[in-house]
């Protein structure tokens, strides 16, 4: 693979061929990048007095050398424009790309990991967001150190999704680093023109969630009642948290800074910036008021690691199969229970626990503090298979006697 070069390197000569007033053409040429020498006329002409053939430049003329100047930096934006596409540059490219109706070297200033930089040295959003941003500039740097906005093409995007799912990253998580780019651009938007093939970009893959592991009220139970002591014991509680007010681990380990009333916990959401009403009611508040007390000493990854254990414990081995969308492919895996289980499996069983007690998906938004409906219901998924036995039941039990109360009521 022939190795690209950085920048590009601007010669300017003076063909001697003069017209009419002695004044002869300024071409430039270039061997970089390609396989022959190309020449191109500048559209710029010089007296061969006034030119400074070892320099390749005007003499004495600083109007004439800014002109010029400006024209060669034109050429070199062009040529990191297209190196930012993704491509290979030649003067013959860069040519084409500066000829084009309305064009304009360098639109939006400075690379994407430069936006990233200052983005998360500048802004206060969410920490959700922040770590999503942070995360998207190491692919960034892996994949193209030099992209700028105006490289996030429509297919480019398409590629940096397949450079992606090629390093096996799930179609969910890949649409996540996508979103974060849109976080950078909407900052870096207040100074520089930003491709608009970013927020018009129709993500080729389905983006659906993997499978994932539900849990019933009895292996709540089970967690619940296993015994554990350290780590295990915060992991274990903070888990229970989760199941039975819907928060995110993110803010169950911060919930030392939460409002807490005496029916209901206002907590500011890191991920979303929005806060949340959760419910005070017996399976949850002596731990949310024992540990809004005390606070969480412990980070994620140490409770995470101590939850595997306590569900392994816990019985939670049946063989599981896991769903995983990736690009075009979808790929199945064979794991136990526990390995699928975190704590935002707590989260998901809360909202399904909400709807089947026949709360409804307006209070379980609500109470999870989803902004969508439709979010709510992707995470409650179909009610336990035993509840619905039971409601169908005793809708049957009642089915004669409603119709019958149908057909005696009289329409209008």
């Amino acid at each position: 693979m022939r190795l690209i070069k950085e920048h590009f390197k601007v010669n300017f000569y003076l063909r001697p061929r003069p017209d009419s007033d002695g004044r002869c053409p300024i071409f430039i040429r270039s061997r970089q990048n390609s396989t022959r020498q190309i020449v191109k006329f500048t559209g710029l002409k010089a007296s061969p007095k006034e030119w400074d053939k070892k320099r390749g430049c005007f003499k004495h003329n600083y109007e004439a050398n800014t002109e010029l100047n400006s024209f060669a930096e034109t050429l070199r934006q062009a040529y990191q424009d297209i190196l930012a596409e993704g491509w290979e540059a030649s003067l013959e490219l860069i040519w084409q790309v500066v000829r084009r109706p309305g064009y304009l070297a360098n639109p939006d200033g400075d690379s994407v990991l430069e936006w990233c930089d200052r983005y998360l040295a500048n802004t206060k959003d969410s920490r959700g967001k922040r770590k999503a941003v942070a995360t998207v500039k190491t692919n960034v740097k892996d994949w193209n150190s030099k992209l700028r906005f105006s490289g996030l093409t429509t297919g480019n995007l398409t590629r940096f999704v397949d450079w992606l799912n090629d390093r096996g990253v799930s179609n969910n998580t890949v649409y996540k680093r996508i979103r974060a780019l849109m976080y950078v651009a909407t900052y870096a938007g207040q100074y520089v023109t930003v491709n608009p093939d970013l927020f018009r970009y129709d993500f080729p893959y389905s983006t659906r969630n993997g499978s994932v592991a539900r849990l019933a009220y009895s292996e709540v139970q089970k967690i619940i009642n296993t015994d554990a002591k350290g780590t295990e014991l915060v992991a274990r509680d903070v888990f229970t948290i989760a199941c039975f007010t819907g928060l995110r681990i993110s803010d169950i380990l911060t919930i030392g800074e939460a409002e807490l009333h005496e029916f209901h916990l206002d907590k500011f959401q890191e991920k979303t910036g929005e806060t949340v009403s959760v419910t005070l009611h017996v399976h949850n508040e002596e731990l949310v008021r024992r540990y809004h007390a005390i606070g969480i000493t412990y980070n994620r990854q140490s409770l995470s690691y101590a939850l595997k254990a306590v569900l392994k414990r816990a019985n939670l081995t049946a063989e599981t199969v896991k769903r995983i969308d990736r690009g075009s492919q979808t790929i199945k895996v064979t794991e136990p229970k526990y390995k699928l289980i975190s704590f935002h499996s707590g989260r998901r069983f809360y909202a399904r626990l909400l709807n089947d007690l026949g709360l409804g998906m307006e209070i379980a938004r609500d109470e999870l503090g989803h902004t969508a409906s439709n979010v709510t219901e992707h995470y409650a998924g179909s009610p336990d298979h035993r509840m619905r036995i039971i409601r169908v039941r005793e809708a049957m039990r009642n089915m004669d006697k409603k119709m019958e109360e149908i057909a005696l009521m009289k329409i209008a």
